[in-house]
């Protein structure tokens, strides 16, 4: 029956003709070890999918993508943050009222907020360990710079 040259398989749902190393077929995405059938066992008369193919049960990720969108606009509003404290600072500092001191503690706090996004981070795609680990670390740095700084001022 067959006439095409090459190495080849038939997805079963959709009947579409796939390259051998395909992992899915290209009409209906339908994965290889679940659609592939094979093309000498094809009745050309018959029509509509092959045989019955079970899916894995839909894992929806809308909340992946919420939790996306709001954690860009989170980073983007600490960037509005972090730049009109870094105006205030350079502002202050030309008037000689800042010191260094001062741009040391606001650094701090922006490594204590990148500790908690790595955590919500961590937390959001299910806990991996180097993240809290990363996150912890990142918290325990800028608060123990914090309290130096905050010992130095005594």
């Amino acid at each position: 029956m067959s006439t095409l040259a090459g190495d080849f398989w038939v997805c079963g749902d959709c009947r579409s003709i796939n390259n051998a190393g395909a992992r899915q077929c290209y009409n209906c995405r339908t994965p290889r070890d679940r659609a592939a059938v094979d093309p000498e066992s094809i009745d050309p008369s018959s029509h509509g999918p092959l045989r019955t193919i079970e899916l894995p049960a839909f894992k929806g990720s809308r909340w992946a993508a919420a939790l996306a969108s709001i954690l860009i606009l989170a980073v983007a509003v600490m960037s509005i943050v972090q730049f009109s404290l870094g105006r205030q600072l350079v502002d202050y500092q030309a008037r000689g009222i800042a010191t260094a001191e001062d741009y040391a503690y606001v650094g701090s706090i922006i490594i204590v907020a990148i500790g908690i996004a790595l955590l919500v981070a961590a937390a959001a795609n299910g806990g991996g360990v180097l993240g809290f680990l990363l996150g912890g670390l990142f918290i325990a740095l800028g608060v123990g710079r914090i309290t130096l700084l905050r010992k130095g001022r005594r």
